[in-house]
């Protein structure tokens, strides 16, 4: 009886011991999900207020824009063409195309619309998404697409809106220093890999921990919202998607989405 007592005492000991080392184990785990959620739901407030911002003030902003483009197309027919007038007229539209394109990317954000799946020819929308963002003559853009690609379940629109996104913003980063941009595209067994480099100037810490946050850029021009939808299209086929500096200079996305992807359910906003 006495070697059993002293035996259990150290055994209890140790339970209490691993008990206190799983008890913090466990806090700190809720703790990060605490901040997790917190931080979800400070985000979503944010995007529900942005909603509803864009719905109220983009329909009445599209009203005299049209009237703009308008009267740019009327004025293009009946002034002199010579080339400072062409010039201007042409930087005009610009602008235009850029406003709506910019109330566009903010209704889109806030509306959290639920990806339409079904079987689609990836590679085809990545090659004429990636082709069809304008790019000046030192940029170039290599495309690494892989042969025989499955069918994957995906929204096209979504998917094409999410590689212009991220072509766009590696030309843009790219512009100064120019360069060559590329894109990979491939398969494994469980996931779609799409990869997209830029030999741009890098992101810094900070940059990186704020990377897709809305409205969130480094540009002076930028709008902080096409990286943000990036990350909203992926999440929305239960995605991810990261960011980090290449080796030798510059940025790389990987985004990774599960070929049979269910979609993510909208959130409820209150």
């Amino acid at each position: 009886m006495t070697g059993v007592q002293t035996c259990a005492l150290p055994i209890c000991a140790g339970h209490r011991a691993i008990d206190k080392l799983c008890d913090l184990e466990l806090a700190i785990m809720l703790e990060a999900y605490r901040e997790a959620y917190i931080s979800r739901v400070k985000e979503a407030e944010r995007l529900a207020t942005i909603g509803q911002v864009a719905a109220s003030i983009g329909h009445e902003l599209r009203n005299p824009l049209a009237v703009m483009q308008t009267s740019v197309h009327m004025l293009s027919r009946r002034l002199p063409a010579d080339e400072r007038n062409v010039k201007h007229l042409r930087r005009v539209d610009e602008q235009i195309v850029l406003c709506n394109t910019i109330i566009s990317d903010l209704l889109e954000l806030a509306r959290d619309r639920p990806p339409e799946l079904r079987p689609t020819d990836v590679a085809e929308v990545v090659r004429e998404a990636a082709l069809s963002v304008p790019r000046s003559s030192e940029v170039t853009l290599a495309l690494d697409i892989a042969e025989a690609l499955p069918p994957v379940a995906v929204d096209p629109g979504q998917f094409r809106q999410l590689v212009v996104n991220l072509v766009l913003n590696a030309v843009q980063a790219s512009e100064a220093a120019g360069g060559q941009i590329e894109l990979r595209l491939a398969s494994d067994e469980r996931d779609l890999l799409l990869t997209v480099e830029d030999r741009g100037q890098g992101l810094s810490k900070d940059v990186l921990s704020r990377l897709f946050e809305p409205l969130f850029t480094t540009r002076s021009t930028g709008t902080g919202l096409g990286l943000a939808l990036c990350r909203r299209v992926v999440e929305k086929h239960r995605g991810t998607i990261s960011a980090n500096n290449r080796e030798g200079g510059g940025a790389s996305f990987i985004v990774r989405v599960p070929l049979n992807a269910e979609p993510q359910p909208a959130e409820v906003q209150s």
